[in-house]
């Protein structure tokens, strides 16, 4: 504290001597330069002697700023790189809002997952779908059943839990554990079976599906109360139909034709998803079988078949669905590979 008032009565004092020193020395400047009357650009002694005087007051003025810089740190930084000074504040100034805005959103997502860690064991959350069922309705009520058992039976794996049953492994030294099935916990509303009955039956000779969703966010250990909706099952895209292809321009690059193929079915999924197929939750997919083995073949057999031939054939991977495509059904994806 008591250097940086010290800095600034120099700085003052400073000042001061500079300033009296300017004014002596133009003073006495002005005196001699009136007496000789000395003329320049035809002015009148006078204003030349004011002229003169003034000049010299201004070069005085900067000499000693140039002294003031080389004795003080501080004003040098303040004449000379304020500029850079304040567009390096900017700079840092647009920094830390994009540093706040990321600690802002960083926050909200801790607080997400700090309300998630309290949910505690949650087995299904309000509103997600727990099971599709798709069929072709004949009018047969056992539809509705079929699905409605399919459904406890998921629910119920879900539920499976292990308690310990008392006996002590020694080597392990833990106890064992045996699985205890909680049966009868899925609780659908009689008045939405009834409602979707007579819809059922109302919609003869269409392709359906049911779907349960979860009424509320469910813990373990809590009844499993589902909602039941039925909607039309629609064709998206009929039997026999190429969803996509893939183009095979090094045929002994197995890694990237493989990469290729997986990028051209993660591209066929968006197509269709976007075509409205529903993502099936027990089949953690859109229903699509993938023969996984065939593509490793296929492109084996390719390189294959490149390698024995020696012939700049090109090849294609053509991405066929053996089914109809339905808003809610499975379908099998085969594959077939032709030369050009």
């Amino acid at each position: 504290m008591w250097n940086d008032i010290i800095s600034a009565f120099l700085k003052i004092l400073f000042f001061f001597i500079v300033g009296s020193f300017i004014s002596f020395l133009a003073d006495n400047i002005g005196k001699r330069i009136g007496k000789k009357k000395i003329v320049i650009f035809n002015l009148r002694p006078k204003y030349t002697a004011v002229l003169i005087t003034s000049i010299t007051g201004g070069i005085i003025a900067i000499i000693s700023v140039l002294l003031l810089s080389s004795l003080s740190k501080d004003a040098r930084i303040y004449l000379f790189e304020m500029n850079k000074i304040v567009k390096q504040m900017d700079f840092y100034r647009n920094e830390v809002k994009i540093l706040q805005d990321r600690y802002t959103e960083l926050t909200r997502d801790i607080s997400v997952l700090i309300q998630t860690t309290h949910m505690g064991d949650i087995v299904f959350i309000k509103d997600q779908p727990i099971y599709i069922y798709s069929f072709y309705n004949d009018g047969n009520k056992e539809h509705l059943y079929s699905a409605i058992n399919n459904l406890k039976r998921i629910v119920v794996d879900k539920y499976k839990i292990h308690l310990p049953k008392g006996k002590v492994n020694i080597d392990k030294n833990q106890k064992y554990k045996e699985e205890i099935y909680l049966n009868d916990i899925v609780r659908v509303d009689e008045a939405e079976i009834r409602d979707v009955m007579k819809q059922i039956m109302e919609r003869k000779g269409k392709r359906l599906a049911l779907i349960f969703t979860s009424k509320r966010n469910i813990f373990i250990g809590e009844y499993v109360d589902v909602n039941v909706f039925l909607l039309e099952d629609k064709l998206l895209v009929p039997a026999n139909t190429i969803l996509e292809y893939v183009e095979i321009t090094d045929p002994t690059d197995i890694e990237g034709n493989f990469a290729l193929i997986m990028n051209s079915i993660s591209k066929l999924q968006e197509n269709l998803i976007d075509k409205g197929k529903l993502y099936i939750p027990q089949e953690n997919s859109i229903g699509g079988r993938i023969p996984f083995e065939k593509v490793v073949s296929i492109i084996v057999e390719i390189k294959e078949k490149y390698g024995f031939t020696k012939s700049k054939r090109k090849f294609k991977i053509l991405l066929i669905n053996k089914q109809d495509i339905y808003t809610a059904g499975s379908f099998d994806l085969i594959l077939k590979t032709i030369e050009e």
